[in-house]
This record gives C-alpha cells, structure tokens and sequence, in this order.
C-alpha cells in the first residue's frame, strides 16, 4: 500500500505544499517551515506538487547561498531524488507552465520545433555528449541541484543518467503541448520513467538513540530492574553513536550493525562484544519495536561468534575427590539445635549417608536418586517431648473473650500432658485461642442477625484459617497428633532401602 504523499499535506480541505525549513536557515528564511497553496482537488494538487516543491526548494537554495553554503556540490544532496521522480516533477513542471501560458492572451501558440525533437531522442537513445546533454538539458539539471535534489558531478555516470531522464520529460511535454494544440488534454505520457515514477514517500521521523536509550532505562527501572541506571551498558551506545557519527535509530541498518561489530572485535574479545554490546543493541532495538518507536529490530539477526567455554579440568571426580567424599557421607551426623534436638527427618539423614555411595555403584544421577517421594511431601518434623515443657496449665489471660478464655481451658490440659509445649509458646497459643473466639463470635453475630453478611463471612472463614495453622503447630488436629512421638518410619516405607 502506498504510504503519504512526501511534501503535501491537507489542511481543513484544502491541500499545500510543505517543506521544513533546516534548523540552522531558519534565522535567515524567518520561518520553521515554507508552504505553497495548491487547492482542494486531489489530482490537481498532484499535478502542481512538484513545481511548488520545487520552487519551496529554491528559496532553501537561496539562504544555503545567503548562508555562505556556495559549496552545496561538495555536499550530499539535502532533498535527494532518484532520476525517474526528478523526471516526473520536471514534466509536471512543464505541464503546469504550459497551462499558465495558455490562460494568457498575451501568448501566442507556436509549433515544435522538429530539431529540437530530434535532439531529444538521439539524447534519450545515448547519442549525445556530455556538451550536447548539457546544452539540452544543462539549466534543468542545475536548478534542480540549486535546490538540492542533486549532487552528481557533471560528465559522471549519474549526471547522465539524470539528463537522458530529463529528456525524456522535456519530448513528454512537447508531446502533450501538440496534443493540447488540437484540444486533446487528455493524453498521459508513455515513456515508462515517468509513468511508472511515484512521487516520493515521506521520510521516516528520526528518532534520537540517546532519548532511545533513556527511555528504556526509566522503563526498565520502574520494573526492578537495572537499578544502576544502566551504567555498563550506557558506553555500548555512546560507542554506537560515534561509530555512526549520528543520533538517529531509524537510519541504522543491519549493515551499520555488522560494521560496527566487526570494528569491536578489533579492540574486544568475541565473548563481551557478543554478551555485552550485541545483546543491548538488541534488547534495546527489540523494546522499542514493541512500543512501535521503530519499525524493526534490524539487530534481531546480527551475531558475533564466541569461542566454547575451556574447563581447566575434567568434569567429574578424580579418584582421591571420590574417595573423600564417600567417607564424609558415612560418616555423617545431624546437627542438634541448642536444647539438643534433632530437626531433621531420619529419611532425609539416611539419604545423605546412601545417596552418594549408590551415585558412585550406580552411574546415576543425584536427581534420580532423589526423587521426592510422596511420604515425605510436606512432612514436618516430628513433635517430641520438650525438656522445658511447662508441667501447670498457666492462668487464662484476661485480654481474651469469653469464647477464647473457653478454648483456653479446652487445650491447654492436653498440652501439658504431652510436653510439647513452653513458657516461649504461650503466645502462639494466645493467638491461636483469640482466632477461634473471634470466629466464634462473628459466627453467634451472624446467628443474632438472620440475613447471611458475606463480609463477615469472608471474615470469619480468615480467623477459622488461622485457627487451623496454629493448631497444627501444637498437636490439635487429627494429622499433627500422629507427628507426636512419631520417631519410626511408616509402614509405606518398609521396603524403603534409605529408610533407616
């Protein structure tokens, strides 16, 4: 699909022609931009496109001399055009000339010249020198470089194949004159440069690398990430934007890209420029294709081969490495907590005293041997006998509700006789007796009330929650009970070769 005509725009129905004035003419023109009226009918304002352009462009060529910018052919082009659209605008020139002539009564109608025609095709079929192209077409070619669609140097290969291509427009429009002298202004050119040229496309906005490069930072530390504010990262671009001599991301191009790799290399290993520099052009690029600040992520595909990394020794274990570590599995032992209980689980000590010994008779791995079964998911340690378990029920704290004081009474003779708990527990138990008196009495306000309340439903389900994980850490449910002196393994586990 054909994208925005470049230099016209439409404003509340009526169409211009528009070129942006360079920064640094703008004191000299007075103006941020130039336009020209070309009316409300699109195909006209097509039609009359290219000389406005062109005449927008002459003033730009003006200051650039006012400027002290007569070096211009040194330069590139600032509006470069390919030779079929520099054709096409001087035929649309032409044309527009034309019918300016004819609306005046003061011009009379002439014939064609013959001669001239002849010229033009021996031109067109590369017949003539440079003297003769210049003759022919030499004013076009250098108005058109005056306004900065230019820069080829004249007698080269490209100033040639500008000027055969302005022959061609100039025997168009004689041949669209003659055709308008018998009152046929319908005819359209058949010459295959100008017919098939499209006016340009607008040019892609720049777009700044540093703003780039700032934006993604603040983004990616809004995340969690990059909290040093990108400062490994920060000299990658820098070094880009000099190696580009620019600042614009939509210009650079895969080619760009692959140079400046290979420049890298010269001075980096093949490991950073691939891990460090490669990889933040490429996120970079990458982020902003996804916010749609550019088109494509050009560096998706450029790569910089790195060497396989070098151990400095065998994988595995020498033999002496074996051998100590064998003996340090059987000779494992828990550690004791400072009261000289042992927390860990007696299959999990068996494992770390076998698993190493069947690894080395076996040839398999750690991780098959030690799946974790389902007698051991989620299995906390056994509740033992506690040596500075309390022996008297404490008395009832006088903060808690009547329905907590209750539960208080309830329990605490069944923790007592078990010893599991101490003085440095009682506040656990506290919390665990004032969730079930609160839930017991959202549960009679509830009751008292008749109309089902889903907030205090809502509540009451939290305490109730709470309630049964306090309870499974002292004993007070079904499945803790049996952690109550559970020293020997499960029946399940008979066959357990790691069960000791």
């Amino acid at each position: 699909m054909a994208g925005k005509v470049r230099h016209l725009i439409n404003r509340s129905g009526r169409y211009h022609a528009r070129l942006v004035v360079p920064k640094d003419l703008r004191g000299i023109v007075g103006k941020t931009e130039l336009r020209s009226p070309l009316g409300g009918d699109y195909r006209q304002a097509l039609k009359l496109l290219p000389g406005a352009v062109a005449q927008l462009q002459h003033q730009i060529a003006q200051a650039e001399c006012q400027a002290g910018a007569e070096q211009a052919q040194a330069t590139p082009a600032r509006y470069p055009l390919a030779p079929a659209q520099i054709a096409q605008s001087h035929y649309m020139q032409r044309l527009a000339f034309d019918d300016e002539l004819r609306n005046d009564p003061r011009w009379p109608g002439v014939g064609i010249d013959d001669l001239l025609v002849k010229r033009l095709r021996d031109a067109i079929a590369g017949h003539a020198n440079d003297a003769e192209l210049g003759a022919l077409v030499g004013a076009q070619i250098e108005r058109f470089r005056a306004a900065g669609n230019l820069d080829a140097e004249p007698g080269s290969p490209e100033w040639r194949e500008i000027a055969r291509a302005l022959c061609h427009a100039e025997l168009e429009a004689l041949a669209r004159a003659a055709e308008r002298d018998e009152g046929d202004f319908t005819g359209t050119p058949s010459a295959p440069i100008i017919k098939d040229s499209q006016p340009p496309e607008n040019a892609a906005e720049p777009v700044s690398l540093s703003k780039l490069w700032d934006d993604y930072v603040n983004v990616r530390k809004q995340a969690g990430f990059m909290r040093d504010g990108g400062r490994r990262q920060r000299p990658v671009i820098e070094g880009l934007r000099k190696f580009l001599k620019h600042d614009d991301a939509a210009r650079i191009t895969k080619k760009d890209l692959i140079g400046w790799r290979d420049h890298l290399v010269k001075t980096k290993s093949a490991k950073t420029v691939s891990d460090v520099d490669l990889s933040t052009v490429r996120s970079l690029f990458g982020w902003a294709v996804d916010n749609e600040r550019l088109p494509e992520n050009v560096a998706q595909s450029v790569r910089q081969p790195k060497p396989k990394k070098v151990y400095g020794r065998e994988r595995g274990y020498t033999d002496a490495e074996a051998v100590k570590l064998l003996k340090a599995s059987r000779s494992y032992e828990p550690n004791a907590d400072e009261k000289g209980r042992v927390r860990e689980l007696p299959n999990l000590i068996a494992a770390k005293r076998w698993v190493p010994i069947i690894c080395a008779f076996s040839g398999a791995r750690i991780s098959e041997i030690t799946q974790m079964s389902v007698h051991s998911r989620g299995v906390k340690p056994a509740l033992n006998p506690d040596s500075d378990a309390l022996t008297k029920a404490p008395p009832v704290p006088k903060h808690l509700s009547p329905h907590a004081k209750a539960e208080w009474k309830r329990i605490m003779p069944q923790l007592i006789a078990r010893q599991v708990i101490t003085k440095a527990d009682l506040a656990g138990v506290e919390n665990y007796c004032a969730a079930v008196g609160a839930a017991r009495t959202i549960a009679d306000t509830m009751s008292a009330g008749g109309i089902p309340d889903l907030k205090l439903g809502g509540l009451q389900i939290r305490y109730m929650t709470t309630a049964r994980q306090l309870a499974a850490e002292y004993g007070l449910t079904p499945t803790s009970r049996a952690r109550i002196g559970a020293g020997v393994a499960d029946d399940d586990d008979a066959d357990n070769p790691l069960a000791v």
